[in-house]
């Protein structure tokens, strides 16, 4: 087989991916200066020469930018992905880059011909080795059905104003009539993206169970008989004389105290009345303690949401609505061993006798304070009323992405008589999209989880 001739080689340029980043826009602008000019196309515009301070040569930007805005879809998704892509600073064989210049200033000029609500574009620039030059790299993104034909907005070199221009292979030029009716059917389709989003909360609601026999009331009952055996059995008469004469005796302070303990001030009556309010404060208490308890037993359920689609979401907010006697409670770190404390039952009265002064010197307990020098803000939120509403912002989602949430935060329980599955409902939202996107969901119950032996074994401690 002969040698192929020279003027037969083809530029070898990737046109199946867009240059988006700086490695990319790199290895395009070195192909580009390997080739020649018949690399140009619908989709590719190279300059090597322009002044970017100069008006004229800014007005040859924005007309390429309208022009590669205003190819059907279908056309422009055959390179790049569909973005239109104009070099300047590159010509065969040569790389020399334009002087450094701000985006800012080349978008005040060219804003004038595209209007406020013209094509979207952005810049990548490509560092020029020993120069201080750089080569930009201008990214005009896909045309989308459901958009009307870009016009013009100002005069300028090479442009009118109101007219259509369009990127052809090679040029930039105005469209002929057949050409603006295909751009005007382009925006008469439908501009609602086909959105496929799955939302799933993984793991289990569990059913809980507590005996409250051989615990609520057993700890209520062992703890009053405890505290009412420290009385001493002494006539009345004795014990109010002596509760009479301690009351007479000088206030002490901290700086006088020698003897290591404090002298019971109480009376029987005043000491039985705190018996009874730590038992109502106990009782009031229960509910949030078996939750505290539940937090460290019970496993997090992650939240799941897969992009089945290729539209790019920025800002995304996930809301969840759990239906039912669904409840929401906090993960806790089950490295803390669990106490009475932890699980913010009050302590029981101090013990009739007397009992050693302890110093104490203010603050949180190590566990709060150890929470609350946490900075850490948790993308998730949710309330509990006859249900559960759940908040999370997962920020952008990219198309085919899978966003999982399995920082371990939410716990879901249900009363052991529910043992069915909980119907939900889900509505997305997103800060470039003026839609709301809604589905269903389930989440299975999971085994009974009896938490009577893991309390009553906090409460023997």
């Amino acid at each position: 087989m002969g040698a192929m001739a020279a003027d037969d080689v083809k530029p070898s340029i990737d046109i199946g991916r867009a240059p988006l980043g700086v490695r990319a826009a790199s290895a395009l602008v070195e192909a580009v200066a390997a080739s020649d000019d018949r690399v140009e196309r619908h989709y590719l515009e190279v300059k090597s020469d322009l002044d970017l301070t100069r008006k004229n040569d800014l007005a040859k930007v924005a007309k390429f930018i309208l022009g590669a805005a205003n190819r059907l879809p279908a056309v422009a998704a055959a390179a790049f992905g569909g973005y239109g892509v104009m070099i300047l600073g590159v010509a065969p064989g040569r790389i020399g880059g334009l002087p450094p210049i701000e985006v800012l200033d080349i978008d005040k000029v060219v804003a004038q011909y595209l209007g406020a609500a013209g094509p979207h574009w952005d810049v990548v620039r490509v560092p020029v080795a020993s120069s201080d030059n750089e080569v930009l790299v201008i990214l005009v993104d896909p045309p989308e059905d459901g958009q009307d034909p870009f016009p013009c907005r100002r005069e300028g070199d090479g442009l009118i104003d109101g007219r259509i221009y369009i990127r052809a292979d090679g040029e930039t030029r105005e469209a002929k009539s057949g050409e603006l009716d295909l751009l005007l059917e382009r925006g008469r389709r439908s501009t609602a993206p086909v959105v496929d989003f799955g939302v799933t909360i993984e793991g289990a609601a569990h059913p809980i169970r507590i005996d409250e026999s051989t615990t609520l009331n057993w700890y209520i009952g062992l703890t009053r008989a405890r505290l009412l055996s420290r009385l001493p059995r002494i006539d009345p008469q004795d014990r109010a004389k002596s509760a009479d004469g301690l009351r007479r005796l000088s206030s002490y302070t901290v700086g006088s105290f020698v003897s290591g303990s404090n002298p019971e001030r109480r009376t029987e009556e005043e000491y039985r009345a705190s018996i009874t309010e730590w038992e109502e404060r106990v009782h009031a208490a229960w509910a949030d303690a078996i939750d505290e308890l539940a937090g460290r037993v019970l496993a997090g359920v992650p939240i799941r949401v897969i992009n089945r689609t290729r539209t790019y979401f920025r800002g995304v907010q996930l809301k969840i609505h759990l239906e039912g006697a669904v409840r929401g409670i906090s993960w806790r770190n089950t490295d803390l061993a669990a106490t009475t404390s932890t699980l913010k039952l009050p302590e029981p009265p101090q013990e009739w006798e007397p009992q050693p002064i302890l110093f104490t010197f203010g603050g949180e307990p190590p566990y709060l304070t150890e929470f609350a020098r946490s900075s850490y803000v948790s993308p998730l939120e949710w309330n509990n009323s006859e249900s559960v509403d759940l908040t999370l912002d997962i920020g952008d989602l990219r198309p085919e992405e899978v966003y999982v949430f399995d920082d371990d935060e939410l716990v879901l329980v249900i009363p052991e008589a529910e043992r069915v599955p909980v119907h939900g409902t889900w509505a997305i939202t997103a800060s470039d999209h003026h839609e709301i996107y809604r589905g269903d969901l389930g989440v299975q119950p999971g085994d009974l989880v009896d938490l009577t032996s893991h309390l009553r074994e906090i409460l023997e401690r």
